[in-house]
């Protein structure tokens, strides 16, 4: 990326603004922003080490090739999940999914249609937040293991009119699902859904339906 001027606080701003590619193992810092109309390709096998302090902004458009064999992987720094540093992926035209990528240490979180589907991902010493959307969103064969169960949520959805989640385990966390809905016609369909060592299985507020098939709660 193009580096940018700092923040006032110091941080540097790092801008993917036309088409890029990375591939192995890629060190950010600071702030990386692929803005409207950028490019972000991201080869399979690939890790973006997130080094103390960054955090990295997807606004513009990203290919993501991680297969079964070769995730891409998200690395966080070590230290407590209620301390993660985040991939926000925000926008409003729907044109991204999301599958085969794995999160250790890096939040994913999603604001806005930008992203419509998460699938076959795996999220450690961190957690998913779903906010802000107008389209429905799907997540499937995923599971979510924040670690750090005294304060977080696996999954927290906020502001979404309908949300799906098939075949995804949650496990160590405060509420494996918290959603708080969509004016008053939210939809949360849970299907084959297990919840693990959490001291609340599903919480939801302002729900209309709650479709709960084959959810299991150890």
């Amino acid at each position: 990326g193009t580096e940018g001027s700092e923040g006032e606080d110091g941080t540097t701003y790092v801008l993917i603004e036309g088409a890029e590619t990375w591939a192995g193992d890629h060190v950010i810092s600071g702030n990386v922003w692929g803005k409207p109309g950028g490019s972000l390709t991201i080869e399979a096998g690939t890790r973006i080490l997130y080094s103390p302090g960054a955090f990295m902004t997807i606004q513009g458009d990203v290919d993501l090739q991680g297969t079964l064999e070769s995730p891409v992987r998200f690395v966080g720094p070590t230290g407590l999940a209620s301390n993660a540093p985040d991939l926000l992926v925000v926008g409003d035209t729907p044109q991204i999914t999301m599958d085969y990528v794995e999160f250790d240490g890096v939040d994913l979180r999603v604001r806005g249609d930008l992203l419509t589907s998460v699938s076959n991902c795996r999220v450690e010493r961190a957690n998913v937040a779903i906010a802000d959307r107008t389209e429905p969103f799907t997540m499937s064969s995923c599971t979510v293991l924040p670690g750090d169960g005294s304060t977080l949520s696996g999954i927290e959805v906020r502001g979404v009119p309908n949300v799906t989640l098939q075949d995804v385990e949650i496990g160590n966390s405060y509420t494996g699902v918290y959603f708080y809905g969509f004016q008053d016609a939210a939809m949360l369909h849970l299907e084959n859904v297990v919840i693990r060592d959490s001291v609340q299985g599903v919480y939801g507020y302002n729900l209309e339906s709650e479709l709960t098939q084959s959810v299991v709660r150890d």
